[in-house]
């Protein structure tokens, strides 16, 4: 744990490992399982959560295959088929803490350093959410979300058809967090098989 960052009065955070995706891109191999470095992506992301947070979750709508996690709360989406904002609904709802932030698990070179920049960020913002802007484009699922904003959330999700996560944030307050090149390797993700092939090939 990173007790200068916490050593205050202020808000504690959980973080939650999207691992939810149907994967049909991979033939059904769970992304959390693939194998970088000779360890599998989501062994990763624990290694740097686990140095932060006092709490993690793994929502997943296969839980068995994470039985071997029990360390770990892992649950299952309340709403279901509705992608990854149901696993961020998931994720507020099961966190112990009033904060959370929410990795998807297909990132496997996250920073501890930027992780606790941006949870810094997000304590001086008072906003209720923190995403990091990439060249103008938005990562939700490196994101910090307030569990105070879950009746918005749901309301969100019963009231839309579209599901899509940037629609919320018309909803609530947002605090972009901009990302230098310096940095952009910490955001690697792995959506298709090809990424997955340079990656491994050091083409990445």
């Amino acid at each position: 744990m990173q007790d200068a960052l916490f050593d205050q009065n202020i808000p504690k955070f959980s973080a939650a490992i999207l691992a939810g995706g149907n994967n049909s891109r991979f033939n059904g191999i769970n992304k959390s399982f693939l194998v970088v470095d000779n360890q599998y992506i989501i062994d990763r992301i624990i290694d740097v959560l686990k140095d932060i947070f006092s709490e993690i979750i793994i929502v997943s709508n296969n839980p068995e295959i994470y039985s071997e996690y029990k360390d770990f709360k892992v649950v299952t989406d309340y709403y279901q088929k509705i992608g990854p904002l149901g696993g961020i609904h998931t994720a507020l709802k099961s966190a112990a803490n009033p904060s959370v932030f929410i990795v998807s698990c297909d990132m496997p070179y996250l920073s501890n350093n930027m992780i606790i920049k941006q949870l810094d960020s997000h304590i001086k913002s008072g906003r209720d959410v923190t995403i990091p802007v990439i060249d103008g484009f938005l990562e939700p699922l490196h994101g910090i979300y307030n569990t105070a904003k879950l009746p918005e959330l749901e309301k969100f999700i019963e009231n839309t058809q579209k599901y899509k996560i940037i629609g919320f944030y018309d909803f609530i307050q947002v605090n972009y967090f901009n990302i230098f090149d310096t940095d952009l390797k910490n955001f690697t993700n792995i959506n298709h098989p090809d990424d997955y092939e340079k990656l491994i090939n050091n083409n990445i």
